[in-house]
């Protein structure tokens, strides 16, 4: 099976270093896990182009090659390399490659067929979104974070597996299964596989 994995949020703690670098910056004491990207500039007090500006600045700093790996991803990752066919996919901009192909490769090394940037929310970016890339490559699973891409998933028929985050806390769908962690992550996994085999799929 075709599986696609979402990269910051999932794979890649971003908003864990972020706030680490943006307190130590700042003098400020804001805490990852009580924080999400998506209401970012409503944290911090600024704009939303302000916000942006920021998360750009923190990704370009010499803080974001450090950035940790969720936990338990890489051996989950590990695990089901050995049965599917893996894609990273993000809607980060290509920029972001050298530094994310670098991530991927100390902490996935070879298990993904192929890292995909939408850049989807960037100009000039990628014409297509997450979700129709996903449809080109007749994905069967996504694991994301996002509530927005993952709602566009689940309304399109794809099976979410919605990484639990402090952001994505409302969402709800028949698509959507909520995971706490990467076990999860993998025995959800195993479950759809045999609920297609079961159905002769």
């Amino acid at each position: 099976m075709k599986i696609a994995v979402d990269i910051d949020g999932v794979l890649r703690d971003l908003m864990g270093g972020f706030w680490e670098y943006y307190n130590r910056e700042n003098s400020t004491d804001f805490k990852s896990c009580e924080q999400g990207v998506y209401n970012l500039g409503e944290i911090i007090g600024v704009s939303y182009e302000e916000a942006g500006k920021l998360l750009d600045d923190y990704c370009l700093s010499e803080d974001f090659k450090m950035v940790k790996a969720i936990e338990g991803s890489s051996d989950a990752v590990a695990l089901l390399k050995r049965y599917h066919e893996l894609f990273a996919i993000t809607a980060c901009p290509s920029w972001m490659k050298e530094d994310t192909e670098e991530f991927l490769g100390n902490n996935y090394s070879g298990h993904f067929s192929q890292l995909i940037f939408s850049g989807e929310f960037y100009p000039g970016q990628s014409s297509k979104s997450k979700d129709k890339i996903c449809g080109d490559l007749e994905i069967g699973v996504i694991v994301e974070d996002n509530a927005f891409h993952s709602e566009c998933y689940a309304g399109k028929g794809l099976q979410v597996l919605l990484f639990n985050q402090p952001w994505n806390q409302k969402l709800s769908h028949e698509n959507v299964i909520r995971c706490y962690g990467w076990g999860d992550v993998v025995a959800e996994i195993k479950k759809y596989e045999g609920s297609l085999i079961q159905n002769g799929n």
